[in-house]
């Protein structure tokens, strides 16, 4: 293999991985092949075609002769450089390799050429040239992996959410008090970190960490006109670029290496367009900055940028570049708001004035992915991802709201002793579990295995209340904000909502609510279908469809489950005139219903398997529009009504397994009294995976311990 393909391969290899490795070679390796690397001979002594100087007029012999040879300074230019290799028989490269040396003005150890956007000796298209340091900066070699680029929005791949940062999936600074100072080098540059040789520098705002990334530092941010990175081949009047180091133990170094970008794009939105306060004032001071670093604006501090940057990031794209400058930096991952923002003719014109077009030509995206991505609420959590079930009782979200879901290690994160105790008898209670279905019976061993306790006759009623005046409306949970919903880091569910509230009928708004407290007491006849469970009232909340299912029988999951979600109707607020003590005729909690329980929440589930048949109608009707679903509930199957569902139960429920335990989705909160139809109810397999579809990889939490609770088993439930 010849030594520069060998060379090429070690390249290709280290520029990903980000290794440093010298390639430099001795002299004598090389000199098999010297005079091959001369573009012009006159002279067939190639040893003397070396670099050193003629007396009389104090020049290389090269430039006399008119050709650049060989040098080891310059084969490591070359090669690292990605440069064609002479000796091979390709024309095109042949000759593009002559231009190179062609236009390659810097004479080893003569003085450096600065780099420039507009000298033609050191423009962007030579970057490379000048310092072996930015060999990345070639156009040809780091062209699949550098930035700008012109945003093709077509091809962005819609993920919804973005790395989970502690606050949300989207840049937000973190520390934003910091002074701002201005100076010039080859564009107006806000110092943000201030670092100096030997001072070190100071605190700096940061993005926490993320998923995807450690804490970034922002260090400056630079400014460009007009913009660098395009959308749709659109370029724009200017773009702001907050470049992020990754602080060595917390704090940055001067010199440091970006590794995180977020770019704002600027357009011209006409003379009478109200400008940013903070890009106004720097505006004014564009004319007086130089290259040392002068606080122009007195008092401007970090968190007048953030405040107005931060809401722009409720959409973004994202891809993996480089830095836009030398030495061109690889791995730079970048954020880009698609929302433009609108600035005046003047503010874009005075920093034009003081730094003229700064700007790298853009880069093909190649096989990168581009990401179009949406901010995450605080409180959202998904089934896999950063804010997957493994994460759900972690700090990752705030006030440590879910840390029932998680593990004892997080509930001794909760400030004081109660709320941890707490905190900890939820997370024995939790769900689902696996049911166990062989029935205690008097003198029978089962060889130190659990039994399920017979507990008799409980009944289970369902009055449909006025639930059959309109059908049942069919959403996705989790596929509001972000659309198509196809995200593989979700929590999309397929539900159903029933109509009618759950108050009583003579209660209910509409019909004058209540006026003493025997209107209270007495009233009957609910709006919304509700249960009746050892004598306590549940009103129908929603429907929820989880595949596979959660709950496992003897250690098998089964296709699906089908959740019905009822709340304890404990009481409802009416106003009660002249009842209580202060404040009559004022707003009171008035019973409404016998409450012989501590459950909040009655969840029944029935599981589906596999069969042979069609199955019911209401399944396979719900099957047929699931993929239609999306955030807003609509009645896509127009006869669909909660009776039919009730109707389809009624031969599956002579049996049912009955525990306590908890809600199987964030807070995970406990005392939910579950009722597990025994029988399953066979679903034509086709229904099954239009069902299982919509959710994307499944929406099931993993069974959980039973801890000792009691499992039990009920019978001839009735309708």
């Amino acid at each position: 293999m010849k030594r520069r393909h060998v060379v090429r391969v070690l390249w290709l290899f280290c520029a990903w991985t980000l290794c440093v490795a010298d390639f430099s070679s001795s002299e004598k390796a090389f000199n098999v092949i010297d005079s091959e690397m001369l573009v012009s001979v006159k002279n067939d002594d190639v040893t003397s075609q070396k670099l050193k100087l003629v007396a009389e007029d104090n020049d290389p012999i090269w430039r006399e002769e008119s050709y650049e040879p060989y040098s080891d300074e310059l084969d490591s230019y070359v090669t690292f450089s990605g440069m064609p290799d002479p000796l091979d028989d390709d024309s095109v490269r042949g000759k593009r390799y002559e231009n190179w040396l062609q236009n390659y003005h810097r004479v080893p150890n003569s003085p450096k050429l600065l780099w420039s956007y507009d000298d033609a000796d050191t423009a962007p298209d030579i970057w490379s040239s000048l310092e072996k340091d930015y060999l990345f900066c070639d156009p040809d070699l780091a062209k699949a992996t550098s930035s700008p680029i012109d945003i093709q929005t077509g091809a962005a791949l819609n993920e919804c959410y973005g790395p989970s940062f502690n606050v949300k999936s989207a840049p937000t600074w973190d520390s934003t008090a910091s002074t701002l100072t201005e100076l010039f080098d080859r564009s107006f540059i806000v110092d943000v970190a201030n670092c100096r040789v030997g001072e070190g520098c100071q605190p700096a705002p940061y993005l926490p960490q993320s998923y995807d990334h450690d804490k970034m530092i922002l260090e400056r941010i630079l400014f460009h006109t007009p913009s660098e990175h395009k959308i749709d081949g659109q370029q724009f009047d200017m773009e702001l670029q907050f470049m992020h180091c990754k602080g060595s133990g917390g704090a940055l170094t001067p010199g440091c290496r970006p590794e995180l970008a977020v770019a704002v794009l600027l357009k011209d939105g006409g003379a009478s367009q109200k400008d940013p306060q903070f890009l106004a004032d720097l505006a004014k001071t564009a004319k007086e900055v130089g290259p040392d670093p002068k606080e122009l604006v007195k008092g401007l501090q970090f968190q007048a940028l953030a405040s107005e940057i931060a809401p722009l990031f409720d959409k973004f794209y994202m891809y993996w570049g480089s830095t836009t400058y030398p030495p061109c930096y690889q791995r730079v991952q970048w954020y880009i708001p698609s929302q433009v923002v609108q600035v005046s003719t003047g503010l874009i014109a005075a920093f034009k004035a003081r730094q003229g077009e700064n700007v790298r030509p853009t880069f093909a995206l190649g096989t990168r992915p581009l990401k179009f991505l949406s901010a995450e609420a605080v409180s959202h959590w998904t089934y896999r991802g950063p804010r997957g079930v493994e994460n759900w009782g972690s700090p990752r979200f705030p006030w440590l709201a879910y840390t029932s879901c998680g593990t004892s290690a997080d509930c001794e994160q909760l400030p004081n002793q109660a709320a941890r105790d707490v905190c900890l008898a939820e997370q024995r209670m939790q769900s689902p579990i696996n049911i166990y279905t062989n029935e205690c019976r008097p003198n029978v061993d089962y060889g130190g295995r659990p039994c399920v306790q017979q507990v008799g006759l409980r009944p289970v009623f369902w009055n449909l209340g006025r639930s059959s005046d309109e059908p049942l409306k069919v959403y996705l949970k989790d596929c509001s904000n972000c659309k198509p919903c196809n995200n593989p880091n979700n929590a999309y569910t397929l539900t159903l909502v029933a109509p009618g509230k759950a108050l009583p009928v003579s209660l209910a708004p509409e019909s004058g609510g209540c006026n003493s407290w025997e209107s209270c007491k007495t009233a009957k006849g609910y709006a919304a279908a509700t249960l009746t469970y050892q004598n306590s009232i549940y009103g129908l909340r929603e429907i929820v469809v989880r595949t596979p299912s959660e709950h496992t029988i003897d250690g098998v999951s089964a296709a699906a489950e089908v959740q019905l979600v009822a709340d304890l109707i404990d009481c409802v607020k009416c106003v009660c005139a002249g009842w209580g003590t202060a404040g009559y005729g004022g707003p009171r909690w008035c019973c409404c219903s016998p409450n012989n329980n501590d459950k909040s929440v009655l969840i029944q589930s029935l599981l589906l398997v596999r069969g042979k048949g069609p199955g019911p109608g209401w399944v396979s009707g719900l099957a047929s529009v699931a993929a239609q679903a999306d955030g807003a509930p609509a009645p896509l199957v127009p006869d669909l009504l909660f009776r039919d569902i009730v109707a389809s139960m009624h031969p599956a429920m002579n049996k049912y397994f009955l525990y306590e335990g908890s809600l199987t989705t964030p807070p995970c909160t406990a005392r939910v009294q579950w009722l597990v139809v025994k029988p399953m109810l066979e679903v034509d397999d086709n229904a099954l995976a239009a069902l299982a579809a919509v959710t994307v990889g499944g929406n099931s939490r993993p069974v959980q311990a039973l801890n000792g609770r009691a499992l039990a088993v009920a019978g001839t439930v009735q309708l």
